[in-house]
């Protein structure tokens, strides 16, 4: 466990690294937006330091208009029906999936419909975003998280996601929240 344990940290080190001028884009990126006021001190020290909310603005307008055009009532997912169907037996099974999947989303994971706003706008200033789907022995149900890109780490010079080694999430957790997951056999 022990070597294992020291190659796993290794890889994150080496990936996070290969993050940092885009953990530096990301941070300006979200002090603008979240507009953050900072002590100026050119041309003088305690000079205006006014921010225009443009980028804001523009993140409120795309979220205002990206999430009613995912969320359109009761249906979030749609499946589509690849290949022949003469007998419109997969139109039915792909009906049934869509349907049980949006419930699951919309009634069984409160999380769902809240992270998804959110996700709608963070999207807007980060360019993005990840979203994280599992089942969670304690609550026994799927869950849905929201996952913000500086806390999902992978090799930033890799082509695509599934060509990385290794893909990490930090995760902050509480004592109780560790003890909890060696209890239920999450973590050794």
């Amino acid at each position: 466990l022990a070597e294992i344990g020291s190659k796993a940290i290794d890889g994150y080190r080496r990936d996070d690294a290969s993050r940092e001028d885009w953990k530096k884009l990301n941070e300006q990126g979200m002090k603008l937006a979240t507009l953050v006021s900072e002590q100026k001190d050119t041309p003088f020290v305690g000079a205006a330091n006014v921010k225009a909310p443009l980028i804001t603005t523009a993140a409120l307008q795309f979220n205002s208009r990206a999430y009613p055009a995912l969320v359109k009532g009761d249906r979030v997912t749609k499946c589509k029906v690849n290949g022949k169907d003469p007998t419109g037996d997969k139109a039915k099974r792909a009906e049934r999936v869509s349907e049980h999947s949006s419930w699951q989303m919309l009634s069984q994971m409160p999380e769902w419909e809240p992270d998804t706003d959110r996700l709608t706008l963070i999207v807007a200033i980060s360019g993005v975003v990840f979203r994280k789907r599992y089942f969670d022995p304690t609550l026994n149900r799927q869950c849905s998280r929201l996952v913000l890109a500086d806390r999902f780490v992978y090799n930033y010079k890799a082509r695509s996601i599934e060509d990385c080694p290794r893909i990490s999430e930090e995760l902050y957790l509480y004592p109780y929240e560790i003890q909890e997951r060696i209890r239920d056999g999450r973590f050794i």
